[in-house]
């Protein structure tokens, strides 16, 4: 899409992109539309648009990748009740939104959100995640939910409140919680990382881990700087950990 594009741009008529729907280094679009669009088979990448506030695209649920980065005036997606249901790699960053409510994926490659200064919430329907889930730097008081998540690659949790994954069975790679604000952790049903690291650093108002199903950690257990924890005591099936032990803290237990 032209540089040159001014105001609110519609695009329905068009019921599918074969290709790529890219807008950046626009300050003029205020609003992106569409109330016909159902699929983009490639990127769907919008970059720079610094005047955008409202993305609307009421019929759209099947995309390759999503990729919205410096849309600092967007606080609002209206994505129908359906949403998008389908996208292999999503990132979204450095936006205005409070909540990703209408990206209501069930399995992805690659998830990042992050410096979303105002986002509170997110959860999802996701069951599965193929490579990375990344979220750090968004609002003080994010709030994560995946109730039906049970098979992850990697992830990384950063800078949340709370993060709830109550069905989580097995992370394939690693799991790092660092910098949050949450004051307990459970995953009762995580039996095991295969071949990564658990690691939860610097967490300062954690006073609990629960992990009480863990049977093995495939790297490394690495508990430091947790000021507030005192206790660990929440590994009663811990068997084997085939990298390093390392618990760095003030622990009475």
């Amino acid at each position: 899409m032209s540089e040159d594009v001014q105001g609110p741009i519609d695009l329905s008529g068009i019921e599918k992109i074969t290709g790529d729907l890219i807008c950046k280094n626009n300050s003029l679009i205020t609003d992106l539309k569409s109330t016909t669009l159902q699929s983009i088979t490639g990127a769907f990448n919008l970059n720079r648009l610094i005047g955008l506030s409202n993305l609307e695209f009421t019929k759209l649920n099947d995309v390759g990748s999503i990729n919205w980065v410096s849309l600092n005036g967007l606080d609002t997606l209206n994505f129908g009740d359906v949403g998008v249901t389908k996208a292999k790699t999503v990132e979204i960053s450095d936006t205005f939104l409070s909540t990703l409510k209408g990206i209501d994926l069930t399995t992805v490659e690659d998830l990042n959100i992050n410096n979303n200064g105002r986002l509170d919430e997110f959860e999802s329907k996701l069951i599965n995640l193929g490579n990375l889930f990344n979220v750090q730097a968004n609002g003080p008081n994010l709030a994560v939910s995946l109730p039906n998540l049970v098979w992850i690659a990697n992830m990384t949790i950063a800078n949340v409140t709370t993060f709830s994954v109550p069905s989580l069975e097995v992370v394939n790679g690693s799991a790092r919680f660092d910098s949050n604000y949450f004051t307990s952790f459970a995953a009762p049903n995580l039996t095991s990382t295969k071949s990564g690291d658990l690691s939860f650093v610097g967490n300062s108002a954690l006073t609990n881990i629960s992990l009480p199903s863990m049977t093995s950690v495939g790297g490394g257990l690495l508990i430091a700087n947790n000021t507030a924890l005192r206790i660990v005591s929440g590994f009663p099936e811990l068997k084997s950990v085939f990298g390093a032990v390392k618990l760095r803290g003030n622990f009475s237990s």
